[in-house]
């Protein structure tokens, strides 16, 4: 018996090409699908991580309206800031308003306040490591500490007063902000500040007192001019600055012109709480100017 024989379709050209499109087609689908779901898994992820540490950051700025309750200032003391954020502090005493600039530094800047401390004790690398530990030991060689606690030791009983009440100040501010609510780099570097001192306000001044004295190398060359060739030829090698040289305030005094805007504060929110309080606004018509920033009485 003959077998007819089996015969295989091969397909057209055509028919090829539209079996590539539809698998290409249906490949391409699941391959956008896929792109799509990760990327609204990454948007969702960066405004949650964006999200949180917006919030999180914020835990460490400043209160700067309602009131906060403290011990240490003998009567409520106002930390008013214009428009620029800049405090203006009223206070019934010297001292309280010396608290209110201690307190409002502490709110402010007080990593850098932390980070300049340490640079004038040389403890740096307690927080920073080994990389700053030259650095620490010129800074104990040159001795600034020594030289703040030398001048706390000599101070005046009414600059001792106003340095205790700056420094209680910024303790205040201390003793009730942890963990997030203080700047990011403490965070970063897994530690918390500890109390202020005395020593500390005057261990900067020390560190400014020298690298504003940068014209010491020039000094000690004059007096060995001096000592070699005389004061006469001394000055012809570094002539001093002549009279008629320009100079910053021509008649020679600072501008000390009285405010120009008036003052048109909102109400504060108060809380009373314990003996005393210290009320912190957030609007003041801007006026630069020391007795804008600190006024008694």
């Amino acid at each position: 018996m003959h077998r007819a024989p089996t015969i295989y379709r091969v397909p057209t050209n055509d028919a090829v090409l539209r079996w590539l499109l539809v698998g290409k087609g249906a490949t391409m689908g699941l391959l956008l699908k896929i792109l799509r779901g990760l990327l609204i898994i990454v948007v969702v992820l960066v405004l949650l991580v964006g999200g949180g540490g917006y919030l999180w950051l914020r835990g460490s700025l400043p209160q700067t309206a309602g009131t906060i309750a403290v011990r240490g200032v003998s009567a409520p003391v106002e930390i008013l800031r214009d428009a620029d954020a800049v405090p203006h502090i009223r206070a019934q005493t010297e001292a309280d308003a010396t608290f209110g600039l201690g307190y409002a530094h502490a709110q402010d800047r007080l990593w850098q306040m932390e980070f300049q401390r340490r640079i004038g004790n040389a403890r740096l690398s307690e927080v920073l490591g080994d990389g700053t530990l030259q650095i620490d030991k010129f800074l104990r060689t040159l001795g600034p500490a020594r030289a703040a606690t030398s001048a706390w030791a000599k101070a005046s009983p009414n600059a001792r007063k106003l340095v205790e009440a700056y420094v209680a100040g910024v303790n205040a501010f201390i003793s009730t902000h942890h963990g997030r609510e203080l700047p990011i780099e403490f965070t970063i570097l897994r530690f918390e500040p500890e109390p202020w001192r005395p020593e500390d306000v005057l261990v900067w001044a020390k560190m400014m007192a020298w690298n504003l004295g940068d014209n010491w190398e020039k000094e000690i060359l004059r007096a060995k001019l001096n000592a070699r060739l005389g004061p006469d030829k001394a000055a012809q090698l570094m002539p001093v600055y002549t009279p008629d040289g320009p100079i910053i305030l021509p008649d020679g005094g600072a501008d000390h012109r009285p405010p120009t805007a008036d003052y048109r504060l909102p109400a504060a929110t108060v809380i009373q709480s314990g003996d005393s309080q210290f009320s912190i606004l957030n609007s003041l018509s801007a006026w630069a100017g020391w007795r804008s920033a600190a006024t008694t009485g």
